[in-house]
C-alpha cells in the first residue's frame, strides 16, 4: 500500500522504514498473518536483508487489511537508492514534491512505493475450528513500471 523512510533518521547508521502491506484473504477460512521475512531494495540498492517480523495478524475469510511493518534499513545504500531515483527520475519527482509541499508539511520519503522492491516469503496459519494449519505465500512487491 504505502512505504516510507524517516527522513530525520537518514543521517544516522539506520534509517527507520515503515511498510504498509495491503494483505487480502480470499480464502474461505481465516488466516493469521503469522511471519515476514524478506529483503528490501530501493531503486536497486540491497537496503535491508534477512528482515523478520511476526506480526500476528487475524485476516478474516473475503477481507483485506493493512499491515504496518516497522524496521531499519541502512542508511547510506538509502541515500544512494534515494539519489539514484531523484537523478533518474527528477522532473517528474520535483513536480510532485513541490505539488506535495504547497500548505502540508510532508517529504520526498513519503510514499516510495514506485522505487521500493520487497522480496521474501509470508508464513500464514489456516484457521479450521481450533486447528491451525501452516502454510507460505512468496513476497515479490515491485515498483510498478
Amino acid at each position: 500500500d504505502r512505504a516510507t523512510l524517516d527522513p530525520e533518521s537518514l543521517t544516522k547508521r539506520s534509517t527507520r522504514a515503515r511498510v504498509y502491506l495491503d494483505v487480502g484473504n480470499n480464502l474461505p477460512l481465516d488466516v493469521i498473518l503469522q511471519d515476514l521475512s524478506f529483503k528490501v531494495n530501493l531503486s536497486g540498492y540491497t537496503v535491508a536483508k534477512g528482515v523478520q517480523i511476526i506480526p500476528r495478524k487475524k485476516i478474516k475469510s473475503g477481507e483485506k487489511q493493512i499491515v504496518a511493518v516497522q524496521f531499519y534499513v541502512d542508511s547510506i545504500m538509502a541515500r544512494r537508492g534515494l539519489q539514484k531515483a531523484v537523478s533518474k527520475n527528477a522532473g517528474p519527482i520535483l513536480k510532485s514534491f513541490l505539488a506535495r509541499l504547497k500548505g502540508k508539511n510532508q517529504t520526498i520519503t513519503d510514499n516510495l512505493k514506485g522505487i521500493m522492491k520487497i522480496q521474501g516469503t509470508a508464513g500464514f496459519r489456516m484457521l479450521v475450528g481450533s486447528i491451525e494449519i501452516p502454510f507460505t505465500r512468496i513476497l515479490d512487491f515491485s515498483p510498478e513500471p
